[in-house]
């Protein structure tokens, strides 16, 4: 019999963020007030829409929601199988993102991180998906329209993967993987939280 191996696999883990229902409404408050202080947004990756400066989440004022997100990350990290007792972990940077109705943001990577994540504080429906792109997907793009829709869903052999960005949910994953929002085609505001983590060694 054939053997098949699937080879440097990358991973994204979707976590259930717990304590999420204390903090939403509190932490949607804060990131309206923050675009009031700072209304001309950095636009790191945003396209029509705001993002705070990576500053914020170093001020007093966001240390309870610090400890909440900080909380969610280190679980996040267990489940995606690092173990805490070799490393220890720090947030370098957090950025509060609104993507108002027509806002996107564009195709990116996270070069000063370890890994990368976000958490997602309102999703109306259809606000927009984020997506991952193959980073082999010009190599392979004869395989993969050649090969079985079972196979290509199963093994995840294709040009794109998509996640459809849920509230109280917080979504890890590699910063080299290249990936992108799609345009918020709802008739509301999209919040989000975006960080990167840096691990000792």
């Amino acid at each position: 019999m054939d053997k098949k191996y699937l080879l440097f696999p990358q991973k994204l883990i979707v976590h259930d963020c717990e304590d999420f229902e204390i903090y939403q409404e509190k932490l949607i408050k804060h990131c309206y007030m923050v675009r009031d202080e700072e209304p001309n947004s950095w636009d790191y990756t945003m396209r029509h829409g705001w993002q705070s400066s990576t500053s914020e989440f170093r001020a007093p004022r966001f240390n309870p929601f610090l400890e909440f997100i900080t909380k969610n990350i280190r679980q996040s990290i267990v489940s995606y199988g690092i173990d805490l007792s070799k490393t220890n972990f720090c947030i370098n940077a957090i950025v509060l993102n609104i993507n108002q109705p027509g806002s996107y943001q564009i195709s990116h990577i996270h070069p000063s991180a370890h890994l990368s994540g976000v958490m997602w504080a309102k999703t109306p429906k259809n606000c927009g998906n984020i997506g991952f792109q193959n980073q082999n997907c010009f190599s392979l793009s004869s395989i993969m329209i050649n090969l079985l829709p079972d196979i290509q869903a199963i093994e995840k052999i294709q040009p794109y993967f998509y996640v459809e960005p849920q509230e109280g949910k917080m979504l890890l994953f590699p910063p080299e993987l290249r990936h992108h929002v799609e345009t918020n085609l709802s008739g509301e505001d999209r919040i989000s939280i975006g960080f990167n983590i840096l691990f000792d060694h």
